[in-house]
């Protein structure tokens, strides 16, 4: 059977950059961050002829440019990977391959009315993690296209809308008896996945339930998928079973953090296209999130905001890196005594380990738990350790030690398998990563976009 995909030659790609990263002195790391870039044409595909002629005999949406596929079991664009993906294009002196790639996304909201979790028609009925409105602010200040910002503005409004509507946006009770809207993931399917159909069936057949009960426990299957994190403890009633999650009665931090950065970005966009009204909106639509963040998730003994678990007070329980998320974000001005307490909290958290950010302080066997250390946190929590630090008027160094520690466990890994991998082992530098539904994964797309990211503004030199 003829592939739904062709390789393809990024038209912005150069073998040797201009002045690649000037700052490494250290021939052999210098040597590293040259073969990350030189691994973007390996993982550049564009969507064959005959999906875009004979869309109805394809699973594989058609795209109007290339994109960058994460490696091996993954043959297809993923929103919330791309993010990354997008920052080490940049890196990588790119700036065209990473504005399609955009483009795709929004190609894919503009047709469907959200942007999917892959570019895959059984993917269609639930999304990822809402970072497109970061894509777009990073391909503005590479560019300075105000004709692509309010292109890119006008399909944002409606990704906004999906985020914030029932049944993903829920009403609760906020302080002094007002009512606040805080969202969910909250997959659009009461059926098992078809890409992983044994699986999720197998995993109802445990439940031994109802039919009303396996097709609830099909859409949290799902939209612990839409979360980027499946799957995890964080969606289980009883912190160890798949049979037990109840994702969409989980009102996560990260997800409101990540919606709370849309709207900052929105007031933003609509500021400099000249919009006064629509950024007043998105300005206090923001502001009325983060209120409500902290006064219904911020946890005061923890210092970090933790999950909501709906018709359950108080907030969860336990040790996740999601519950700093809102610190990259800003829901906590990062010169604040809020921001600077939580960066102490995860500190001591024991999430921080030898190689990285560990997911959990839980190790249930599933990939978004224990000690798997995953490239997209790593970035967003170095990111606020720095940005708590320069708003202190210092360096910092935790931002440094983290991104050091990263790239340490990186570069050992690479040394020792000549292979980028999809997540990595937090307490053994150099480990892959383990557990899931599926082998780790070497290529790898967000993985080398962080690394290249990191070792651009640290300048690493072991």
């Amino acid at each position: 059977m003829r592939s739904d995909l062709d390789d393809h030659m990024p038209q912005d790609f150069n073998s040797d950059p201009c002045n690649f990263m000037p700052e490494i002195e250290d021939e052999e790391v210098k040597a590293w961050a040259l073969a990350l870039h030189c691994l973007w044409p390996q993982l550049c595909r564009k969507v064959a002829d005959s999906v875009q002629e004979q869309p109805e005999r394809h699973t594989l949406l058609p795209l109007p440019g290339y994109f960058f596929i994460p490696g091996q079991r993954f043959r297809e664009l993923y929103y919330w990977d791309t993010y990354w993906v997008v920052k080490g294009l940049l890196v990588s002196q790119m700036p065209a391959s990473a504005e399609t790639v955009v483009k795709n996304l929004l190609h894919l909201l503009q047709e469907h009315g959200h942007v999917p979790n892959g570019s895959r028609s059984y993917y269609l009925n639930r999304s990822q993690p809402p970072l497109l409105s970061s894509m777009v602010s990073l391909i503005y200040e590479a560019k300075r296209d105000t004709l692509f910002l309010l292109e890119a503005f006008e399909a944002l409004q409606q990704e906004y809308k999906y985020w914030n509507q029932p049944p993903k946006a829920v009403r609760l009770v906020g302080p002094n008896g007002s009512t606040v809207s805080l969202s969910r993931y909250y997959a659009n399917t009461t059926q098992p996945r078809p890409e992983s159909y044994r699986e999720d069936v197998a995993t109802a057949a445990l439940l031994g339930g109802s039919k009303t009960e396996a097709e609830g426990l099909f859409r949290d299957i799902a939209s612990a998928a839409e979360s980027g994190w499946d799957f995890s403890s964080r969606w289980m009633a009883d912190g160890r079973s798949l049979a037990s999650l109840q994702t969409t009665r989980v009102i996560p931090a990260d997800l409101n953090a990540f919606l709370f950065k849309f709207e900052f970005d929105m007031a933003r966009f609509a500021e400099i296209l000249g919009k006064p009204s629509l950024q007043e909106m998105y300005s206090s639509a923001s502001e009325s999130r983060r209120s409500a963040m902290n006064a219904l998730m911020w946890h005061e003994s923890s210092a970090c905001w933790k999950d909501l678990i709906l018709d359950r007070q108080p907030p969860a329980t336990g040790v996740f890196a999601s519950s700093y998320i809102p610190l990259w974000t800003g829901v906590a001005a990062p010169g604040s005594e809020q921001a600077t307490r939580c960066l102490n909290s995860l500190q001591a958290s024991g999430l921080m380990q030898r190689g990285g950010i560990a997911t959990s302080l839980s190790e249930t066997g599933q990939q978004w738990d224990g000690r798997n250390a995953w490239p997209p946190l790593q970035a967003m929590l170095i990111e606020a350790a720095e940005a708590v630090g320069r708003a202190q008027m210092r360096a910092s160094p935790d931002g440094r030690l983290l991104a050091q520690a990263w790239l340490e466990t990186c570069f050992a890994a690479w040394r020792k398998h000549r292979q980028m991998f999809e997540k990595y082992d937090a307490s053994k530098p150099g480990d892959p990563g383990g557990d899931g539904e599926y082998p780790v994964q070497a290529g790898f797309g967000w993985t080398n976009g962080v690394a290249l990211s990191l070792l651009q503004d640290y300048g690493w030199n072991p």
